[in-house]
């Protein structure tokens, strides 16, 4: 099941390897432009006009130095969270409600498996296939960095002032991806798989940006699994570890429920 889950998930796979591949060169490839003082100066000013809870909404928690490669790259990868929470919780909604939608669930149901045989299977292709992905974003990262690095910083400075950011990117995916397999297991598979993908990763995040805004709402900043692991944070040494605890802890408790129920779940074929 765990070679099959991949076979089926290597066109997408591979999509998504290259689509982020190129996205993370080509918009670091603007890093040394950024990094010229002319330009830190008109990025400043422009700035400098706008209020915090703005700055806070597009990932500033304080004025930018972009001459400074982490600050830079920290910012560009925040954005390319998105495509990673997008990939893994589509895959992790496919695991089952692809299957039922598209016929295929009686061809599975008659290998010699349980139904926790074939979802773990499942989970364990998906884990593949994450990592892989997450792992697009590592090798970009550090290729990003041979090309645009300042002369002054070795290559193993900016990957070490830079682990926790690329650690990130796998257990952001994993929590994703398990909230996904979970919520699969337990809605019908009429339901729109990109409209709770899309409701999953961007509600929570427009609640993040409300709780930025808004003091009174600040308790919300929790809900979003994208804030939680913004880079700019991480960075700070500032992650907000319990709402990142919250959300291992989240993903992990829906998935086990999922298949708690998925035991004895009625089977559309």
């Amino acid at each position: 099941m765990q070679s099959l889950q991949i076979k089926l998930n290597r066109k997408s796979f591979t999509l998504w390897s290259l689509t982020l591949f190129v996205l993370v060169l080509a918009f670091m490839a603007f890093y040394p432009s950024m990094a010229n003082d002319a330009m830190k100066e008109l990025v400043n000013g422009k700035l400098d006009a706008l209020p915090e809870s703005i700055l806070s909404v597009i990932g500033f928690e304080s004025f930018p130095d972009f001459t400074n490669l982490n600050v830079y790259h920290g910012y560009i990868m925040q954005y390319m969270n998105f495509g990673l929470a997008i990939y893994a919780m589509t895959l992790g909604l496919n695991s089952y409600i692809k299957e039922e939608h598209d016929g295929t669930i009686e061809f599975l149901f008659a290998q010699p498996q349980t139904r926790l045989e074939m979802m773990l299977g499942k989970l364990r292709g998906n884990l593949i296939l994450v990592t892989g992905i997450a792992s697009v974003l590592v090798f970009s990262s550090i290729v990003s960095f041979v090309l645009y690095k300042p002369d002054s910083l070795s290559l193993m400075q900016a990957v070490s002032d830079n682990v926790a950011v690329l650690a990130s990117f796998y257990v952001m995916g994993y929590i994703f991806l398990l909230i996904g397999m979970g919520i699969s297991m337990l809605v019908p598979s009429n339901v729109s798989v990109t409209g709770i993908a899309m409701s999953v990763v961007f509600l929570p995040y427009f609640f993040g940006i409300m709780a930025q805004m808004v003091e009174s709402l600040s308790v919300l900043k929790g809900l979003s699994i994208l804030h939680a692991f913004m880079p700019s944070q991480i960075l700070a040494g500032s992650p907000n570890v319990v709402a990142i605890v919250a959300w291992v802890c989240a993903g992990v408790g829906l998935f086990l429920y999922g298949l708690l129920k998925f035991q004895g779940r009625d089977i559309r074929v």
